[in-house]
């Protein structure tokens, strides 16, 4: 029952970001390996990355870029979950992009294309690109190019489009916050570490974290 519930609410929580297609595996996903999953605001230097566990964030850490439309979303997803299962089959004796991340790469972007997680006319660009290792620089870039035009809404990290319980941060100090109650144009929040509540603007523009 607590799995239905926790899977649930990262359904809700995933849902604005992924394709319907890849929505119920990457919430098993993150059950299943305790990943830590940030959706960030708009970074320019990166669009996603993944962190090995650490004594002080035992699991894994996978963060993407919240302004991506929910196809970009996922190619960066999936590019940072290859990392992680290289991770867990090779440990840190293996190049971060050599043959066993493309291995893994290739094998998710197969699945995803296949079951409809990619828009149609990507489709055969992205064969090519996953059926043949070392995997095409030049694809790579077009395939970026294309599923990124499409534009995100804006409000897609603010916190009123965020259910009740949602654990996010907001600002410099990246203080945690908890979603506790919706109101007019001020929601109330309690901070994570001190139990302290706050009112944060219905529009304010979050990170949102969703962990195991």
């Amino acid at each position: 029952m607590l799995d239905e519930r926790r899977s649930e609410r990262f359904r809700a929580l995933l849902s604005p970001f992924l394709p319907p297609a890849a929505l119920d595996d990457m919430v098993r996903y993150i059950i299943s390996y305790s990943i830590h999953l940030k959706i960030t605001r708009e970074r320019h230097s990166k669009l996603g990355d993944y962190r090995l566990p650490t004594p002080q964030q035992p699991g894994h850490t996978i963060s993407v870029n919240g302004n991506l439309n929910p196809h970009a979303f996922l190619l960066v997803l999936l590019h940072e979950l290859a990392h992680m299962l290289t991770f867990l089959d090779c440990g840190r004796s293996v190049r971060p992009h050599g043959h066993e991340w493309q291995q893994h790469y290739s094998r998710l972007l197969q699945h995803y294309t296949e079951v409809g997680g990619f828009p149609p006319d990507v489709v055969p660009m992205l064969r090519e690109y996953y059926s043949k290792i070392p995997l095409s620089k030049r694809l790579e870039r077009e395939i970026d190019r294309r599923l990124q035009v499409i534009v995100q809404p804006e409000n897609t990290v603010r916190l009123d489009s965020l259910p009740t319980g949602t654990r996010f941060r907001i600002g410099r100090r990246a203080r945690m916050f908890e979603l506790i109650e919706r109101q007019r144009t001020r929601w109330k929040c309690r901070d994570v570490a001190t139990g302290r509540l706050y009112t944060v603007a219905a529009d304010a523009m979050v990170e949102v974290v969703i962990s195991h």
